[in-house]
Protein backbone atom coordinates (compact mmCIF):
# COMPACT_ATOMS: atom_id res chain seq x y z
CA UNK A 1 0.00 0.00 0.00
CA UNK A 2 1.33 3.30 -0.94
CA UNK A 3 2.11 5.73 1.88
CA UNK A 4 1.75 9.29 1.56
CA UNK A 5 4.36 11.54 3.19
CA UNK A 6 7.39 9.26 3.10
CA UNK A 7 8.78 9.86 -0.54
CA UNK A 8 12.25 11.26 -0.42
CA UNK A 9 12.47 11.09 3.40
CA UNK A 10 15.25 8.56 4.12
CA UNK A 11 14.63 8.78 7.82
CA UNK A 12 13.08 6.32 10.06
CA UNK A 13 10.02 6.92 11.80
CA UNK A 14 9.70 7.87 15.90
CA UNK A 15 7.03 8.50 18.30
CA UNK A 16 4.40 6.22 19.54
CA UNK A 17 3.32 4.87 15.70
CA UNK A 18 6.62 3.64 14.72
CA UNK A 19 7.16 -0.46 15.30
CA UNK A 20 9.83 -2.40 16.06
CA UNK A 21 11.00 -4.98 13.32
CA UNK A 22 10.03 -7.98 13.87
CA UNK A 23 12.98 -10.23 15.31
CA UNK A 24 14.84 -7.46 17.07
CA UNK A 25 15.43 -7.25 20.55
CA UNK A 26 13.44 -4.85 22.03
CA UNK A 27 15.17 -1.40 23.36
CA UNK A 28 15.22 -0.63 27.15
CA UNK A 29 16.63 2.31 28.63
CA UNK A 30 19.72 1.14 30.79
CA UNK A 31 20.94 -1.57 28.43
CA UNK A 32 24.51 -2.04 27.90
CA UNK A 33 25.46 -0.30 24.59
CA UNK A 34 29.43 -0.18 24.91
CA UNK A 35 31.43 -1.99 22.53
CA UNK A 36 34.14 -4.74 23.06
CA UNK A 37 32.02 -5.19 26.98
CA UNK A 38 30.76 -8.26 27.64
CA UNK A 39 27.81 -8.26 29.29
CA UNK A 40 27.49 -10.65 32.57
CA UNK A 41 26.28 -14.41 32.07
CA UNK A 42 23.07 -14.72 33.84
CA UNK A 43 22.34 -16.37 36.79
CA UNK A 44 20.98 -19.80 37.22
CA UNK A 45 17.44 -18.47 38.38
CA UNK A 46 17.04 -16.28 36.07
CA UNK A 47 18.97 -12.71 37.27
CA UNK A 48 21.73 -10.97 35.60
CA UNK A 49 25.20 -10.93 37.26
CA UNK A 50 24.22 -7.91 39.29
CA UNK A 51 21.25 -9.58 40.83
CA UNK A 52 18.42 -8.09 38.77
CA UNK A 53 15.90 -10.03 37.32
CA UNK A 54 15.12 -8.97 33.82
CA UNK A 55 11.92 -7.14 32.78
CA UNK A 56 9.83 -9.27 30.66
CA UNK A 57 10.34 -8.48 27.03
CA UNK A 58 7.87 -5.68 25.53
CA UNK A 59 5.27 -7.27 22.75
CA UNK A 60 6.58 -5.21 19.15
CA UNK A 61 3.97 -2.93 18.10
CA UNK A 62 3.01 -3.59 14.59
CA UNK A 63 3.23 -0.56 12.35
CA UNK A 64 0.30 1.52 11.83
CA UNK A 65 -1.40 1.59 8.40
CA UNK A 66 -1.31 4.69 7.11
CA UNK A 67 -4.52 4.65 4.49
CA UNK A 68 -4.40 6.36 0.81
CA UNK A 69 -5.76 9.59 0.97
CA UNK A 70 -9.65 8.27 -0.38
CA UNK A 71 -9.70 5.76 2.81
CA UNK A 72 -7.85 8.59 4.75
CA UNK A 73 -10.67 11.15 4.31
CA UNK A 74 -13.82 8.75 4.76
CA UNK A 75 -12.23 7.57 8.03
CA UNK A 76 -13.99 9.32 11.20
CA UNK A 77 -11.67 12.74 12.63
CA UNK A 78 -10.66 11.16 15.39
CA UNK A 79 -9.20 8.35 13.34
CA UNK A 80 -7.69 10.56 11.03
CA UNK A 81 -5.44 12.30 13.61
CA UNK A 82 -4.02 9.17 14.61
CA UNK A 83 -3.49 7.93 11.37
CA UNK A 84 -1.30 11.51 10.93
CA UNK A 85 -4.23 13.30 8.24
CA UNK A 86 -4.20 16.29 8.64
CA UNK A 87 -7.61 18.07 9.55
CA UNK A 88 -8.63 20.19 6.66
CA UNK A 89 -9.67 23.63 7.62
CA UNK A 90 -12.66 25.24 5.53
CA UNK A 91 -12.54 29.05 4.48
CA UNK A 92 -14.60 31.08 6.17
CA UNK A 93 -18.37 31.07 5.04
CA UNK A 94 -19.08 35.13 3.28
CA UNK A 95 -20.86 37.20 5.92
CA UNK A 96 -23.48 37.85 2.78
CA UNK A 97 -23.34 36.78 -0.71
CA UNK A 98 -22.04 39.08 -3.71
CA UNK A 99 -24.92 40.48 -5.19
CA UNK A 100 -25.86 40.18 -8.46
CA UNK A 101 -24.08 43.37 -10.40
CA UNK A 102 -25.85 46.57 -11.58
CA UNK A 103 -25.76 46.11 -15.78
CA UNK A 104 -23.89 47.86 -18.38
CA UNK A 105 -25.80 49.87 -21.16
CA UNK A 106 -25.18 47.18 -23.42
CA UNK A 107 -26.45 44.32 -21.02
CA UNK A 108 -29.67 46.60 -19.69
CA UNK A 109 -30.36 47.09 -23.53
CA UNK A 110 -30.16 43.30 -23.77
CA UNK A 111 -32.29 42.91 -20.57
CA UNK A 112 -34.84 45.01 -21.72
CA UNK A 113 -35.24 43.39 -24.96
CA UNK A 114 -35.44 40.04 -23.57
CA UNK A 115 -38.43 40.75 -20.87
CA UNK A 116 -40.11 42.63 -24.05
CA UNK A 117 -39.63 40.14 -26.68
CA UNK A 118 -38.66 42.75 -28.74
CA UNK A 119 -35.62 43.53 -30.59
CA UNK A 120 -36.28 46.30 -32.56
CA UNK A 121 -35.95 50.33 -31.27
CA UNK A 122 -37.62 50.59 -27.74
CA UNK A 123 -40.07 53.63 -27.06
CA UNK A 124 -39.14 53.60 -22.61
CA UNK A 125 -40.77 55.60 -19.83
CA UNK A 126 -39.13 55.38 -16.66
CA UNK A 127 -41.45 55.66 -13.50
CA UNK A 128 -39.01 57.84 -11.40
CA UNK A 129 -39.74 58.87 -8.12
CA UNK A 130 -36.32 61.17 -7.74
CA UNK A 131 -35.19 57.83 -4.94
CA UNK A 132 -32.17 56.51 -5.39
CA UNK A 133 -33.64 53.18 -7.53
CA UNK A 134 -35.09 55.30 -9.99
CA UNK A 135 -32.56 57.94 -10.13
CA UNK A 136 -30.08 55.01 -11.27
CA UNK A 137 -31.95 52.87 -13.09
CA UNK A 138 -32.92 56.76 -15.56
CA UNK A 139 -29.15 57.51 -15.33
CA UNK A 140 -27.82 53.70 -16.77
CA UNK A 141 -30.97 53.92 -19.50
CA UNK A 142 -29.51 57.82 -20.32
CA UNK A 143 -25.79 55.68 -20.60
CA UNK A 144 -28.22 53.05 -22.97
CA UNK A 145 -29.44 55.94 -25.24
CA UNK A 146 -25.80 57.66 -25.70
CA UNK A 147 -24.24 54.63 -26.60
CA UNK A 148 -27.24 53.37 -29.06
CA UNK A 149 -29.11 56.86 -29.58
CA UNK A 150 -31.35 54.44 -32.69
CA UNK A 151 -32.52 52.04 -30.45
CA UNK A 152 -34.24 53.89 -27.68
CA UNK A 153 -36.35 56.77 -27.30
CA UNK A 154 -36.51 57.85 -23.37
CA UNK A 155 -38.93 59.85 -21.11
CA UNK A 156 -39.58 59.85 -17.35
CA UNK A 157 -42.92 59.92 -15.38
CA UNK A 158 -43.47 61.13 -12.10
CA UNK A 159 -45.90 61.22 -9.94
CA UNK A 160 -47.25 63.54 -7.45
CA UNK A 161 -49.62 62.13 -5.05
CA UNK A 162 -49.65 65.25 -2.79
CA UNK A 163 -49.83 63.53 0.28
CA UNK A 164 -46.98 64.82 2.13
CA UNK A 165 -44.60 68.20 2.26
CA UNK A 166 -42.00 66.90 0.80
CA UNK A 167 -43.88 66.05 -2.63
CA UNK A 168 -43.06 69.38 -3.84
CA UNK A 169 -39.67 69.46 -3.75
CA UNK A 170 -39.51 65.71 -5.07
CA UNK A 171 -40.97 67.29 -8.13
CA UNK A 172 -38.81 69.87 -8.31
CA UNK A 173 -35.60 68.22 -8.02
CA UNK A 174 -37.39 65.82 -10.93
CA UNK A 175 -37.62 68.61 -13.42
CA UNK A 176 -34.20 70.30 -12.73
CA UNK A 177 -32.83 66.75 -13.10
CA UNK A 178 -34.70 65.66 -16.42
CA UNK A 179 -33.46 69.08 -18.21
CA UNK A 180 -29.72 68.96 -17.16
CA UNK A 181 -30.09 65.09 -18.63
CA UNK A 182 -32.55 65.93 -21.28
CA UNK A 183 -35.10 63.69 -20.57
CA UNK A 184 -38.36 64.69 -21.21
CA UNK A 185 -40.58 64.56 -17.95
CA UNK A 186 -44.42 63.86 -17.57
CA UNK A 187 -46.14 64.93 -14.44
CA UNK A 188 -48.66 63.03 -12.86
CA UNK A 189 -50.91 64.18 -10.00
CA UNK A 190 -53.53 61.64 -9.86
CA UNK A 191 -56.65 62.29 -6.64
CA UNK A 192 -55.98 59.59 -3.96
CA UNK A 193 -59.21 58.26 -2.69
CA UNK A 194 -58.77 55.93 0.89
CA UNK A 195 -62.22 53.98 1.67
CA UNK A 196 -63.24 53.87 4.98
CA UNK A 197 -60.81 51.62 7.20
CA UNK A 198 -58.50 51.17 4.39
CA UNK A 199 -54.77 51.74 3.44
CA UNK A 200 -53.12 55.24 2.31
CA UNK A 201 -50.25 52.86 1.16
CA UNK A 202 -52.34 50.91 -0.54
CA UNK A 203 -54.85 53.81 -1.81
CA UNK A 204 -52.43 55.83 -2.96
CA UNK A 205 -50.23 52.47 -5.12
CA UNK A 206 -53.37 51.73 -6.35
CA UNK A 207 -54.36 55.56 -7.89
CA UNK A 208 -50.20 55.86 -9.06
CA UNK A 209 -50.74 51.91 -11.02
CA UNK A 210 -54.07 53.59 -12.77
CA UNK A 211 -52.15 57.03 -13.41
CA UNK A 212 -49.10 55.08 -14.72
CA UNK A 213 -51.72 52.85 -16.75
CA UNK A 214 -53.48 55.93 -18.36
CA UNK A 215 -50.13 57.83 -19.27
CA UNK A 216 -48.18 55.08 -21.08
CA UNK A 217 -48.74 54.76 -25.19
CA UNK A 218 -49.61 51.73 -27.23
CA UNK A 219 -46.23 49.14 -26.98
CA UNK A 220 -44.69 51.66 -24.72
CA UNK A 221 -42.78 50.11 -22.28
CA UNK A 222 -43.02 51.55 -18.52
CA UNK A 223 -39.56 50.46 -16.50
CA UNK A 224 -40.01 50.81 -12.73
CA UNK A 225 -36.32 50.26 -10.23
CA UNK A 226 -37.81 47.73 -7.94
CA UNK A 227 -34.64 45.23 -6.96
CA UNK A 228 -34.38 41.73 -5.38
CA UNK A 229 -34.68 43.55 -1.53
CA UNK A 230 -38.25 45.02 -3.04
CA UNK A 231 -38.86 41.41 -3.87
CA UNK A 232 -38.00 40.02 -0.53
CA UNK A 233 -39.96 42.41 1.50
CA UNK A 234 -43.43 41.89 -0.97
CA UNK A 235 -42.99 38.03 -0.68
CA UNK A 236 -42.63 38.52 3.38
CA UNK A 237 -45.53 40.83 3.80
CA UNK A 238 -47.49 38.44 1.49
CA UNK A 239 -46.53 35.27 3.64
CA UNK A 240 -47.59 37.21 7.14
CA UNK A 241 -50.95 38.58 5.81
CA UNK A 242 -51.70 34.77 4.72
CA UNK A 243 -51.86 35.39 0.90
CA UNK A 244 -51.91 32.31 -1.44
CA UNK A 245 -49.31 31.11 -4.14
CA UNK A 246 -50.19 34.66 -6.08
CA UNK A 247 -49.15 37.01 -3.65
CA UNK A 248 -46.29 34.38 -2.66
CA UNK A 249 -44.95 34.54 -5.95
CA UNK A 250 -43.87 38.37 -5.48
CA UNK A 251 -43.39 40.83 -8.27
CA UNK A 252 -43.15 39.36 -12.18
CA UNK A 253 -40.27 40.85 -13.68
CA UNK A 254 -43.25 41.66 -16.73
CA UNK A 255 -46.65 42.52 -16.59
CA UNK A 256 -49.22 44.13 -19.17
CA UNK A 257 -50.52 47.84 -17.95
CA UNK A 258 -52.77 49.75 -20.01
CA UNK A 259 -51.76 50.01 -24.01
CA UNK A 260 -48.58 48.65 -22.83
CA UNK A 261 -45.94 46.80 -20.72
CA UNK A 262 -44.99 47.14 -17.30
CA UNK A 263 -40.72 45.83 -16.97
CA UNK A 264 -38.53 45.27 -13.95
CA UNK A 265 -35.48 45.02 -15.14
CA UNK A 266 -33.50 45.19 -11.84
CA UNK A 267 -35.06 42.59 -9.73
CA UNK A 268 -32.24 40.48 -9.17
CA UNK A 269 -29.71 43.34 -8.07
CA UNK A 270 -29.86 44.05 -4.93
CA UNK A 271 -30.05 47.52 -2.75
CA UNK A 272 -26.10 47.55 -2.12
CA UNK A 273 -25.07 47.02 -5.55
CA UNK A 274 -27.54 49.91 -6.93
CA UNK A 275 -25.94 52.50 -4.00
CA UNK A 276 -22.53 51.28 -4.96
CA UNK A 277 -23.47 52.19 -8.71
CA UNK A 278 -25.03 54.95 -7.46
CA UNK A 279 -22.14 56.56 -5.55
CA UNK A 280 -19.77 55.69 -8.04
CA UNK A 281 -21.28 57.47 -10.44
CA UNK A 282 -21.71 60.82 -8.16
CA UNK A 283 -25.42 60.94 -8.62
CA UNK A 284 -27.96 62.82 -6.23
CA UNK A 285 -31.26 61.63 -5.02
CA UNK A 286 -34.05 62.85 -3.00
CA UNK A 287 -34.74 60.38 0.29
CA UNK A 288 -38.08 60.13 1.54
CA UNK A 289 -38.78 61.08 5.00
CA UNK A 290 -41.93 58.47 5.37
CA UNK A 291 -39.25 55.23 4.78
CA UNK A 292 -38.38 56.01 8.42
CA UNK A 293 -42.07 56.07 9.49
CA UNK A 294 -42.25 52.15 10.47
CA UNK A 295 -46.16 52.98 11.31
CA UNK A 296 -46.15 51.30 7.47
CA UNK A 297 -45.53 47.72 7.09
CA UNK A 298 -43.10 47.87 4.32
CA UNK A 299 -40.87 50.04 6.13
CA UNK A 300 -40.92 47.81 10.08
CA UNK A 301 -40.15 45.03 7.77
CA UNK A 302 -37.32 46.35 5.93
CA UNK A 303 -35.36 48.43 9.44
CA UNK A 304 -36.50 46.21 12.26
CA UNK A 305 -36.62 42.63 10.55
CA UNK A 306 -34.46 42.25 7.45
CA UNK A 307 -30.93 42.88 9.55
CA UNK A 308 -32.41 40.72 12.21
CA UNK A 309 -33.15 37.77 8.98
CA UNK A 310 -29.91 38.84 7.05
CA UNK A 311 -27.67 38.17 10.61
CA UNK A 312 -28.95 35.12 10.75
CA UNK A 313 -29.25 33.64 7.01
CA UNK A 314 -27.37 36.02 4.41
CA UNK A 315 -28.59 35.21 1.54
CA UNK A 316 -32.44 35.14 2.44
CA UNK A 317 -32.93 37.20 -0.90
CA UNK A 318 -32.10 34.78 -2.59
CA UNK A 319 -33.16 31.82 -1.13
CA UNK A 320 -36.93 33.88 -0.55
CA UNK A 321 -36.87 34.97 -4.34
CA UNK A 322 -36.20 30.84 -5.48
CA UNK A 323 -39.62 30.21 -3.33
CA UNK A 324 -41.50 33.21 -5.47
CA UNK A 325 -40.18 31.65 -8.58
CA UNK A 326 -41.72 28.17 -7.53
CA UNK A 327 -45.03 29.97 -6.70
CA UNK A 328 -44.92 31.62 -9.93
CA UNK A 329 -44.55 28.03 -11.77
CA UNK A 330 -47.49 26.95 -9.39
CA UNK A 331 -49.50 29.71 -10.26
CA UNK A 332 -49.03 29.67 -14.30
CA UNK A 333 -50.75 25.63 -14.03
CA UNK A 334 -53.80 26.81 -11.68
CA UNK A 335 -54.10 29.76 -14.60
CA UNK A 336 -54.12 27.16 -17.27
CA UNK A 337 -56.42 24.59 -15.57
CA UNK A 338 -58.47 27.58 -14.09
CA UNK A 339 -59.13 28.91 -17.83
CA UNK A 340 -60.57 25.74 -18.99
CA UNK A 341 -62.80 25.72 -16.26
CA UNK A 342 -63.87 29.19 -16.54
CA UNK A 343 -64.63 27.82 -20.47
CA UNK A 344 -66.91 25.60 -19.40
CA UNK A 345 -68.53 26.98 -16.78
CA UNK A 346 -69.30 30.45 -18.93
CA UNK A 347 -73.02 31.21 -19.70
CA UNK A 348 -72.33 34.35 -22.15
CA UNK A 349 -70.29 36.90 -19.47
CA UNK A 350 -72.07 34.91 -16.82
CA UNK A 351 -71.61 31.51 -14.88
CA UNK A 352 -73.61 28.55 -15.05
CA UNK A 353 -74.19 27.13 -11.36
CA UNK A 354 -75.12 23.61 -12.05
CA UNK A 355 -71.67 23.55 -13.59
CA UNK A 356 -70.11 24.95 -10.78
CA UNK A 357 -71.43 23.33 -8.61
CA UNK A 358 -69.65 19.89 -10.30
CA UNK A 359 -66.60 21.12 -9.39
CA UNK A 360 -64.16 20.46 -6.21
CA UNK A 361 -64.63 23.32 -3.76
CA UNK A 362 -60.63 24.38 -4.59
CA UNK A 363 -61.60 24.44 -8.49
CA UNK A 364 -64.46 26.02 -7.74
CA UNK A 365 -62.81 29.25 -6.05
CA UNK A 366 -60.10 29.32 -8.87
CA UNK A 367 -62.45 29.69 -11.50
CA UNK A 368 -64.48 32.59 -9.17
CA UNK A 369 -60.95 34.27 -9.15
CA UNK A 370 -60.79 34.17 -12.84
CA UNK A 371 -64.00 34.81 -13.58
CA UNK A 372 -63.96 38.06 -11.19
CA UNK A 373 -60.31 39.01 -12.35
CA UNK A 374 -61.14 38.91 -15.55
CA UNK A 375 -63.34 41.81 -15.55
CA UNK A 376 -60.46 43.71 -13.71
CA UNK A 377 -61.71 43.72 -10.48
CA UNK A 378 -59.52 42.40 -7.61
CA UNK A 379 -59.97 38.74 -6.50
CA UNK A 380 -62.33 38.04 -3.84
CA UNK A 381 -61.12 36.69 -0.71
CA UNK A 382 -61.61 33.42 1.43
CA UNK A 383 -64.51 35.23 2.99
CA UNK A 384 -66.14 36.25 -0.52
CA UNK A 385 -66.07 32.87 -1.78
CA UNK A 386 -68.08 31.37 1.16
CA UNK A 387 -70.37 34.20 0.58
CA UNK A 388 -70.69 33.69 -3.23
CA UNK A 389 -70.72 29.68 -2.33
CA UNK A 390 -73.69 30.41 -0.29
CA UNK A 391 -75.36 32.53 -2.93
CA UNK A 392 -74.97 29.23 -4.92
CA UNK A 393 -77.22 27.21 -2.57
CA UNK A 394 -79.77 30.07 -2.36
CA UNK A 395 -83.31 29.81 -3.87
CA UNK A 396 -82.83 30.83 -7.38
CA UNK A 397 -86.12 33.36 -7.08
CA UNK A 398 -83.94 35.17 -4.23
CA UNK A 399 -81.75 37.35 -6.01
CA UNK A 400 -79.41 37.68 -3.65
CA UNK A 401 -76.17 40.19 -3.67
CA UNK A 402 -72.68 40.18 -3.21
CA UNK A 403 -71.17 43.66 -2.66
CA UNK A 404 -67.04 43.14 -3.44
CA UNK A 405 -64.87 46.29 -3.79
CA UNK A 406 -64.93 46.63 -6.91
CA UNK A 407 -67.97 45.09 -8.12
CA UNK A 408 -71.43 43.00 -7.07
CA UNK A 409 -71.74 39.66 -7.69
CA UNK A 410 -75.87 38.83 -8.26
CA UNK A 411 -77.58 35.36 -8.76
CA UNK A 412 -80.19 35.52 -11.01
CA UNK A 413 -82.11 31.79 -11.73
CA UNK A 414 -79.12 29.52 -12.78
CA UNK A 415 -76.78 32.01 -12.90
CA UNK A 416 -74.09 33.99 -11.36
CA UNK A 417 -73.89 37.77 -12.67
CA UNK A 418 -71.00 40.02 -12.36
CA UNK A 419 -71.77 43.82 -11.97
CA UNK A 420 -69.26 46.66 -12.26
Amino acid sequence: MEERGQEGSGRRGHGPDRGTPEGAEPRRRGAARTAGRRAPRPRRDGADGQGRHPAPPRRALAPVPRRSGRAARRAPGVLRRVLGEPRLKRPPAPRRPPASPVPGAEALLRRIRGLAGRQGPLTCAVAWSGGLDSTLLLHLLCRVRRQFPAQLKLRAIHVDHGLQPAATSFRRFCERTARRWRVPLTVLAPRVEVPRGGSVEEAARRARRAALAGALVPGELLLTAQHADDQLETTLLALVRGAGPRGLAGMPARMPLGPGWLLRPLLDVERTAIAAAAREAELEWVEDPTNADTRYDRNYLRTRVLPVLRGRWPSVAATVARSARHCASAVELLEAASARDLAAAADGPDLAIAVLRRFPAARRAEVLRAWIRRSGARAPNERHLDEIAAMMSARPDAHPLLVLPDCKVRRVGGRLVLER
